[in-house]
């Protein structure tokens, strides 16, 4: 039997030996610098819809296959205007996966609501037996969340948010271009928040 060679991180050779950052993102093109630049001659803020903020809202929108795109300045912001939006206030719950970045949870206590946990499956899907036994008579949502760009099952989903009479609503922060069954991420619920800071696969500024 051949012993196995020590792992790098133990003093083993190294696989790759070139000098890193061996991969950066997003990918920064002249195109990118010059759309940049061009902006900042044109403002440097944008008070109303036109312009760069308009284009990008429209073209989401048309690939999303979804009537109304309106941008914030974070992904924690869009999820925050979309319960707001959705109409949850003080004393609402919502049930929100486990495993989740804390932004899916944390918008809504200051909205007054509470989030409340789910366990998750092995796969990281939401757990819906799980999500059933939290429910309360101040349940008012249920949150998918794609982590990942993994679509949760949104057949299952969205046959239990109709069943116990939730909205549900979809965090697709890590899923942009994702589709469950040929339709987008995003498309499924009474409303979805997605976020564009450098490390998503759609990233923007």
């Amino acid at each position: 039997m051949t012993a196995t060679p020590r792992l790098a991180l133990r003093g083993g050779p190294p696989v790759i030996d070139a000098p890193g950052p061996h991969f950066a993102w997003p990918p920064i093109e002249d195109r990118d610098v010059e759309a940049v630049t061009g902006q900042l001659l044109s403002a440097v803020s944008i008070p109303d819809r036109s312009g760069v903020i308009a284009a990008l809202e429209d073209s989401l929108a048309s690939f999303l296959g979804v009537r109304h795109v309106v941008t914030t300045c974070t992904g924690t912001a869009a999820l925050h205007s979309m319960y707001a939006a959705a109409g949850i206030g003080p004393g609402d719950e919502v049930i929100v996966p486990a495993l989740t970045f804390h932004a899916t949870a944390t918008p809504l206590f200051h909205l007054g609501a509470r989030p409340v946990l789910a366990d998750v499956d092995e796969h990281g899907q939401l757990d819906l037996d799980d999500a059933a036994r939290r429910i309360t008579q101040r349940t008012k949502a249920i949150v998918a969340v794609h982590l990942w760009g993994l679509p949760e099952n949104m057949d299952a989903l969205a046959a239990f948010s109709a069943r116990h009479d939730l909205m549900l609503l979809e965090d697709g922060s890590h899923a942009h271009g994702a589709t469950w069954r040929g339709q987008p991420v995003g498309s499924f619920g009474r409303a979805a928040a997605f976020s564009m800071n450098g490390p998503k696969p759609l990233s923007a500024g």
